[in-house]
């Protein structure tokens, strides 16, 4: 058809009665872009004739299915299409026309014509396309797959409206694009779900998309001036309008409702939610240019509003509790939101906030920087209450815990040093660390998040473990979650920590420095489960202890310690420290000939310290006295396999020593000053 036939003068008529394309299959796979495309059963057919250079052919196409899948989200899904064409084409002037043209896919017919001409540099259009005779319920069978769930069971009443038009220029060279219109619209639309009460009615839309044409695309808008329904003789109304698009990006938009959420939850699906109920009040408006609020030129960009929202009840079956907002209310203007105030319930778990969020139009529509300070105030939190949502990407805890043996010591008499404990299994925790990796997902803090909070929280419960009097300051900032100088009470003692935990990349980077003062020992391992069951030594260590360390370590998914990570140093001192209750330590003295070793031995403080290196605590020389015994140990903690391997020297009068071993002792004098031995 572009072959030069400007020399002939006069061609015969040629007749095509048919050609066709049968039963044609295509399959599509793109890896990069994690795309797959289907066309099932194409049938095309065609008939016509070429005449005075023109060719003019009747066309039909019918697709049983098309199938498009995008990283593994089905968006079109064995959709029919069926195309009746009826082409005109003029090779010489490189005119193609399209004098019938009707697309149906899955029963949304649009009507479509006009023409295109190729020119040197220039592309001239002029195409309408419209769908006169469709109805709102047409909308429902385009869903996608993956929401068609929704449409099941669906009454609907309404107009569409959907026309548009290209006409005009296209010249990539000097990038003159050709005017667009779209017009789409709902008229006295209805939708009604067969299983439920209520339905959405008096649903209107009007949406317009144009661009004038030229080389300023800038001149493009969006205008969705009505889009209006009620439900419950509640009215929901919204308005947008966008332009300069592509320059000072102006927009204007109104949101105005007053609705009671058990209405809308009688008119729409809403399976994972058992109750929703309360009261919504929303007016915003906004009108303005962007670049005025990224000139920080607030008072030429009008936002005004108020939400309030009033005895909210919502309840899931994936949470055991229900979600109580007794009041929320959020005041809105060009600088910032403020809530004014906010107080949640969930179980016995209390949230009271107030504060202010700076910045967040530009958050919204180009993603920058959203700034706020928020002050949390609480009289009771239980974290294990709000993690009850799912147990199934959560390690169980009494597996974690049976890898877990009690501390067994291995002695070798020799000297009474050294000595070995073994608090674990490696191979146990490392399979318990891999299920965890592999069933987590990884989380990352907003980059654009630059919040402050202020905490202040009465009673904090983690694990069972009561932490009180939390307060202090915490940032979100630069992907990180930072602790600027948190303090509470835990084990009748406090500790204040300072640290932050990146989440920019995966493993996750702490760093932490605690101050631990005065910490209850006895109730610390009467309350932490691991210490219970690694070393055993519930009821039977007393006391109270000062701990000071800096620590830097790597975090997986789930947000637990990589313990090959580790790094830090640190220093422990004990008060009053008592050791009850060891009759290992009887039977130890017993079965090496020691006297004086007690169930219940007196025991002096004991101040250690200890650096850490790729999981490994190497602990100095520690000086303790049991009864008349001196000791001095040191050595080593492996945190990865958790095994303790320590060295002790043992300094004690004689007379703690039983006969047998003094009259070795004798012996072994006399022996040597018999020989002259010093």
């Amino acid at each position: 058809l572009n072959a030069d036939t400007s020399t002939v003068s006069s061609l015969p008529t040629v007749r095509v009665e048919l050609y066709s394309l049968e039963n044609i299959n295509i399959i599509y796979d793109n890896d990069s872009t994690d795309m797959h495309a289907e066309i099932k059963e194409l049938y095309h057919d065609g008939s016509g004739d070429y005449a005075e250079n023109i060719l003019t052919l009747a066309t039909r196409t019918r697709i049983a299915e098309i199938i498009f899948v995008q990283k593994e989200t089905t968006l079109i899904g064995g959709l029919p299409l069926d195309l009746e064409l009826d082409v005109q084409i003029d090779p010489t002037n490189q005119t193609y026309s399209l004098s019938k043209g009707d697309i149906a896919l899955s029963g949304f017919h649009i009507g479509l014509m006009g023409s295109v001409q190729m020119k040197e540099n220039e592309i001239l259009t002029d195409i309408r396309f419209s769908a006169p005779e469709s109805t709102f319920g047409t909308i429902l069978k385009m869903i996608p797959p993956s929401y068609a769930q929704y449409t099941k069971g669906v009454d609907t009443r309404g107009k569409l409206n959907f026309e548009g038009e290209i006409i005009g220029t296209f010249n990539s060279a000097k990038k003159v694009y050709p005017a667009f219109k779209l017009d789409f619209g709902i008229d006295d639309g209805y939708l009604k779900y067969e299983s439920l009460p209520e339905n959405l009615n008096d649903i209107e839309m009007n949406l317009n998309i144009a661009f004038p044409g030229g080389n300023n695309l800038n001149r493009a808008k969006i205008h969705l001036s009505r889009l209006h329904l009620t439900t419950g003789k509640a009215p929901i109304d919204i308005s947008f309008r966008a332009t300069e698009l592509l320059g000072r990006k102006s927009v204007q938009s109104k949101i105005k409702t007053k609705i009671k959420l058990q209405n809308l939850k009688k008119a729409l699906p809403m399976e994972s939610l058992k109750d929703l109920t309360g009261d919504v009040n929303i007016d915003i408006a906004l009108n303005g240019d962007l670049a005025d609020l990224e000139a920080k030129a607030y008072q030429k960009f009008d936002v005004k509003g108020r939400a309030l929202l009033k005895k909210i009840e919502v309840s899931t079956d994936s949470s055991p509790d229900k979600v109580h907002v007794e009041i929320a209310d959020i005041s809105f203007n060009s600088r910032a939101i403020q809530l004014k105030k906010l107080n949640i319930r969930i179980g016995r778990n209390s949230l009271a906030m107030k504060g202010r969020v700076e910045n967040y139009l530009l958050y919204i529509f180009q993603n920058q920087s959203l700034r706020g300070n928020l002050n949390v105030k609480s009289k009771s939190i239980f974290l294990d209450d709000l993690t009850k949502t799912s147990t199934s990407d959560t390690p169980d805890k009494t597996a974690l815990m049976s890898t877990l043996s009690p501390m067994t010591p291995t002695v070798r008499t020799a000297g009474f040093t050294p000595f070995r404990l073994a608090l674990a299994h490696t191979h146990h925790s490392a399979s318990v660390s891999e299920k965890k990796l592999k069933k987590s997902t990884f989380f990352q803090i907003p980059k654009p998040l630059n919040v402050s909070l202020e905490l202040d929280i009465d009673h904090l419960n983690f694990q069972k473990i009561d932490l009180t009097h939390v307060k202090g300051k915490m940032s979100l900032k630069n992907q990180k979650a930072i602790l600027n100088g948190l303090s509470f009470g835990v084990f009748d003692g406090t500790i204040r920590t300072r640290g932050e935990v990146s989440t920019q990349m995966q493993p996750y980077l702490s760093r932490f420095k605690l101050d631990i003062k005065n910490l209850n020992s006895e109730k610390a391992l009467k309350s932490v489960e691991f210490l219970q069951k690694s070393l055993a030594l519930k009821d039977k260590v007393a006391g109270r202890m000062d701990i000071q360390t800096e620590l830097q370590l790597s975090l997986d998914t789930a947000f637990s310690p990589v313990m090959e990570s580790v790094q830090g140093n640190g220093k422990i001192q004990t008060k009053g420290l008592q050791l009850r209750n060891l009759g290992m330590l009887k039977k130890l003295g017993e079965g090496i000939g020691v006297k004086g070793i007690k169930e219940n031995p007196k025991v002096n403080d004991v101040k250690v310290t200890f650096t850490i290196r790729d999981g490994i605590v190497t602990v100095d020389p520690m000086k303790m006295k049991v009864e008349q015994i001196q000791t001095t140990t040191q050595g080593t903690i492996a945190l990865p396999t958790q095994t303790i391997d320590m060295r002790s020297k043992v300094s004690m009068p004689r007379e703690y020593l039983g006969d047998k071993v003094n009259a070795g002792i004798n012996e072994a004098i006399a022996f040597a000053k018999q020989n002259k031995i010093n």
